[in-house]
């Protein structure tokens, strides 16, 4: 039986197919498909030839949450949190992030849930795990409409304590199911079962921020895999380098935020291992993302915590550096004298403007042709050809501003 290797982009989808019975492995390249990224799977799957009969398995990395988060493009977040509790994501560790210590532009970055979408519910858990005030039911259904009317597509549910007992969380959870049940909920005793309330309630945030979103994807995967025939069960890769199974993945797609730059890292310890190299840095350039890792002796660094465009993640995670700085990422211009590079990105649709696919905005990739470091006819084994005179009209719309 195959083997399919999956690593969906923000402007490419690779496929890469094993068959353990030959040792041969042959890899494809498609555009990624923004409105419906299976669509670029499955135009892969159609470039290999693939039969999903003949497949034993499928392992997929992707970068659906991370894109999400760097470019805000996630899910409208409400908040219920404990009375008192509503300005934790803001109020944060009240110091600047280390790398912007002596920045004097610096701006924090917004929370993924807006203020007017934080609600506080009546409750308290002591810090044992006791009861000190009940939960208030009517706050829960109160807040819970409030949060529809206001367009939320997604909740985070995080009260304090809750990681000694997350009873509340999970009766909150249970009268939400009643009142809102096409508003998917995120407890934050489940995502981060620790101490440490804003970090536990800023990656909870950012669960429920993505959530929509990767399971929108991952349901239409699953079931276009399905009605082609495959059979056999579907890996997504972690942000620790392992994987799990697509329904974890659904319930808690934070834990995927670097599924695809761990797929890297992991590939590049082995091939490099096969050359006798165990101390390295990978590096990773996407379309939207740089990823950088440190590997020592063959082990690359892991952490459990990390910052993502200004929002902590505490999850255990390979210790991947990434910026919003990828191939397809747009330069412009901030205040009229400040050169900008991301987060936005060109993406695949319509991709870089040296790519011919009508995009007009200046990238990383286009700079790159401007400057002769990529040649028109060197991508994908020559088969893709660039357009420099695009290129070079798209750079001439900030240069010399």
């Amino acid at each position: 039986m195959l083997t399919l290797g999956i690593d969906v982009g923000g402007t490419f989808t690779d496929l890469v197919v094993m068959d353990p019975t030959s040792g041969r492995t042959t890899v494809h390249k498609v555009f990624s498909t923004a409105r419906n990224q299976a669509d670029g799977v499955l135009a892969a799957l159609d470039a290999a030839g693939v039969n999903l009969y003949e497949v034993g398995r499928v392992v997929h990395g992707m970068t659906v949450a991370t894109n999400a988060i760097l470019e805000r493009r996630g899910a409208t977040v409400a908040v219920l949190t404990t009375a008192g509790f509503r300005d934790v994501l803001e109020i944060g560790r009240t110091q600047r992030m280390t790398t912007t210590m002596f920045d004097p532009y610096f701006v924090r970055p917004q929370p993924l849930a807006a203020r007017p979408l934080r609600f506080e519910v009546a409750e308290r858990m002591r810090a044992d795990g006791s009861v000190e005030k009940a939960l208030n039911g009517e706050d829960v259904e109160r807040a819970s409409r409030e949060a529809l009317a206001a367009g939320a597509e997604s909740l985070a549910i995080c009260f304090l304590h809750a990681h000694r007992n997350p009873s509340h969380e999970q009766q909150a959870r249970d009268i939400l199911r009643r009142c809102a049940p096409a508003l998917p909920a995120s407890l934050s005793s489940e995502i981060v079962p620790e101490y440490r309330e804003y970090e536990r309630f800023a990656t909870t945030v950012a669960n429920a921020y993505v959530k929509p979103v990767m399971d929108a994807y991952l349901r239409s995967f699953e079931e276009r895999l399905r009605e082609r025939g495959y059979r056999g069960p579907i890996y997504i890769m972690a942000s620790n380098g392992g994987a799990m199974d697509v329904g974890h993945a659904r319930e808690r797609p934070v834990q995927t935020l670097f599924s695809g730059p761990a797929g890297g890292v992991v590939g590049s310890v082995q091939a490099c291992s096969t050359e006798g190299f165990r101390n390295l840095i990978s590096y990773d350039m996407g379309g939207t993302s740089t990823d950088v890792c440190l590997i020592q002796d063959g082990h690359p660094a892991s952490a459990t915590q990390t910052v993502v465009s200004g929002v902590p993640i505490k999850v255990p995670q390979l210790s991947i550096n990434t910026v919003g700085a990828g191939g397809g990422s747009i330069a412009w211009i901030e205040g009229g004298t400040t050169l900008r590079v991301g987060p936005r990105s060109a993406g695949a649709e319509p991709g870089p403007a040296s790519y011919g696919r009508g995009g007009k905005d200046p990238t990383v990739t286009d700079a790159n042709v401007v400057l002769g470091r990529l040649a028109p006819g060197s991508l994908l084994g020559g088969s893709m050809r660039l357009d420099v005179r695009a290129a070079i009209e798209a750079v001439d719309r900030i240069r010399g501003r």
